[in-house]
């Protein structure tokens, strides 16, 4: 029918319909339907689009976004309700097509100043902007021949001629990403982020989301385009930035900017504030991360500053956005820089030499937290709850709180990859080699004295314990002194009863390994004890014979799956069905559900003598495994024993009714 992506028809059902004579009813000539469209120039889409009222458009977001309102104790804090509707404003501009003015002087530049086409006066129209440099460089890389919007939308017919025109007056060797650097356009990216008036004020969400797209605008822009294949892991691939780029970057300048982004970004939040931006803070970490690891190995210089300068590298904001940020996806963004800033390689130097330049004073660095890390517990153990009231997180998904995952495993990458000369013991240069003894013991003794703060039913991985049990591991890889000696050995047997030891009276919360990942982590750190080192090796043997030796008391035979007679994951036990004894063990349930009975039956006086006597011990004893048992269930034949109905002992294979039980 020679439709086109865009075009507007509109569709007139009874435009060619009569009343069989050929000629049309009143009633047909005034419908609506019969009417002709509308001229073209009045459509809603195309009136926003021009000056006018495209401008109003960012007015009302500035005035929206600018509204305040006041909580107790007289502070200000953004309107909600304003925030959304200035996001609805940003979704409506979003659906048009892109602004010809706009697209008209990105395309041609040098027509129009940059300063108009991006102003940073207004973070709304700025990031608008932003994403029509984005939709330029990037289908000019890419080859596309599609419209180009702000959001990737299709837009109207006019963008379409302005985009072919452009087309036919460019060189076709050069991209427009290209022109758009030679004009002056990544300089006047760079002095915008360099003015920092996008961190001024009070740091609003649409701030935030403009900063995060014109730094990477910065790292896309700033960056040397390569097109051969490389050999080395994408994710350790740290492209170089451009001489362009490099030439405008002044050491100093450039990191303190840097360094109060990311002090910015680190400070605190209130979690009760309604998140309304696109991107948030962690988008504006990983841009400004990324810009940083890119520099460092593009110029020797500062890689040299990073840990030479007056300030410690990440003084103020390494702790809180590694260990103490409460959002999960802020630590991984700043854990993930971080290891590619030490382990990183933009593909031209050798890839088989590891420099320790980075790696070391990194992890030196690090350890200084290692304290904090080790204090953390699970954020959302609540002791005071019930257990069957704990919450059962999906796999894969942390909790909001802070936490010391990202931060161990951090630890343990630099740990895994420090080189041979890195590592001498008794050492005091930081900055070129590391105690790797001093560390191993350290390490092992916070191991050893954590708490048991792994449940046994409903349990959440301990991140501090599945944390030391790794790092311990990856430390005994370098075979430190201690492996091989007392310390070890001791390690050893630790690390056995941390995955084997059984609960008794007194140590009721052993083994210390519950979860299924920290038993994991237990079981790679004994297997890494045993390398080279036979000693460790003919002890762990040892134990795993007792362990599987077959006796005369084995109460289990050699096929048994403890899974399959366990007791059940949301922590309760069940009670055995002994032919026709369904009604008695759901009546037995109900009472111990309810706590005041639990209690009252529990703590009853079961020595003096009555006809009730042994009915209520062994209702004692019921209760008792209910309540701590680790079978599946409890079989209740000595009850059904001692309980009487009608004077007869109770008859498990007889069908009775709830009411007559009671």
């Amino acid at each position: 029918m020679g439709f086109k992506d865009g075009q507007l028809v509109f569709i007139s059902p009874g435009a060619g319909r009569g009343n069989g004579t050929g000629r049309c009813n009143k009633r047909d000539v005034d419908s609506p339907s019969l009417l002709p469209p509308p001229p073209r120039e009045s459509l809603p889409t195309l009136l926003l689009l021009r000056p006018q009222y495209f401008e109003q458009l960012f007015t009302l977001m500035r005035t929206l976004s600018a509204m305040k309102t006041i909580v107790k104790g007289g502070q200000e804090i953004p309107h909600t309700k304003a925030q959304v509707l200035s996001r609805r404003v940003w979704d409506t501009l979003t659906l048009l097509p892109t602004s010809p003015t706009l697209l008209r002087g990105f395309q041609k530049l040098g027509e129009t100043t940059l300063l108009e086409l991006l102003d940073p006066a207004s973070p709304q129209k700025l990031m608008y902007s932003l994403y029509i440099v984005e939709s330029l460089s990037r289908r000019n890389t890419t080859n596309q021949s599609s419209v180009v919007n702000c959001t990737s939308t299709a837009s109207g017919n006019e963008g379409d001629a302005d985009i072919d025109d452009n087309h036919e007056d460019k060189e076709k060797d050069i991209t427009w990403s290209t022109l758009f650097v030679q004009h002056g356009g990544l300089r006047h990216l760079f002095d915008i982020f360099m003015s920092g008036c996008l961190e001024q004020g009070d740091g609003s969400e649409w701030q935030q989301d403009c900063l995060a797209s014109l730094l990477k605008q910065l790292c896309y822009l700033g960056v040397i385009k390569e097109e051969k294949k490389r050999s080395k892991a994408d994710k350790l691939l740290v492209p170089k930035l451009s001489e362009v780029m490099l030439s405008m970057m002044n050491v100093e300048a450039v990191m303190s900017r840097i360094t109060n982004i990311l002090n910015e970004a680190s400070l605190p939040r209130d979690p009760n504030h309604y998140k309304t931006g696109l991107f948030g803070r962690s988008q504006v970490i990983h841009y400004t991360m990324a810009l940083l690891v890119c520099w460092v190995h593009s110029n020797e210089t500062v890689k040299q500053y990073l840990f030479s300068s007056s300030e410690s590298f990440g003084k103020t904001w390494l702790r809180r956005l590694v260990l103490e940020d409460p959002e999960p996806a802020v630590r991984r963004e700043v854990c993930t820089a971080l290891y590619k800033l030490c382990l990183g390689t933009t593909g031209f130097e050798d890839e088989n030499s590891i420099n320790p330049s980075l790696i070391v004073p990194m992890l030196n660095t690090l350890l200084e937290h290692l304290v904090i890390a080790e204090a953390m517990q699970p954020s959302h153990r609540k002791p005071d709850l019930p257990l069957h009231l704990h919450p059962v997180l999906d796999d894969g998904k942390e909790p909001y709180g802070p936490a010391c995952r990202d931060y161990f495993w951090l630890i343990c990458r630099l740990v895994d990859s420090l080189p041979e000369e890195a590592i001498k013991e008794g050492s005091d240069d930081s900055n070129l080699t590391i105690d790797l003894e001093a560390l191993a013991i350290r390490v092992i003794d916070s191991l050893l004295n954590r708490d048991h703060l792994e449940t046994r039913h409903n349990t959440v991985e301990d991140d501090g314990l599945v944390g030391l049990l790794n790092l311990t591991c990856n430390i005994m890889t370098h075979n430190p002194p201690c492996k091989q000696g007392k310390i070890g050995q001791n390690l050893l047997h630790e690390v056995f009863d941390f995955l084997f030891a059984l609960p008794n009276p007194r140590s009721k919360h052993v083994p210390k390994c519950k979860s299924q990942v920290s038993r994991s982590a237990a079981f790679d750190l004994l297997v890494e004890l045993v390398k080279s080192a036979p000693d460790n090796y003919r002890i762990l043997h040892e134990k795993l014979l007792i362990q599987h030796k077959p006796g005369p008391h084995s109460p289990y035979p050699w096929d048994y799956w403890p899974h399959e007679d366990g007791r059940s994951d949301c922590g309760y036990v069940g009670l055995t069905n002994l032919g026709a004894t369904c009604y008695m063990a759901s009546c037995m349930q109900h009472l111990y559900m309810m706590p005041q009975a639990r209690v009252s039956i529990l703590g009853a006086d079961c020595n003096r003598a009555n006809k009730h006597q042994l009915t209520l011990r062994e209702l004692q004893r019921m209760f008792a495994y209910l309540l701590e048992s680790e079978r599946k269930a409890y079989n209740p034949r000595s009850f059904c024993r001692v309980y009487t109905m009608n004077h007869e002992p109770l008859n498990t294979g007889e069908q009775k009714d709830m009411a007559e039980f009671l």
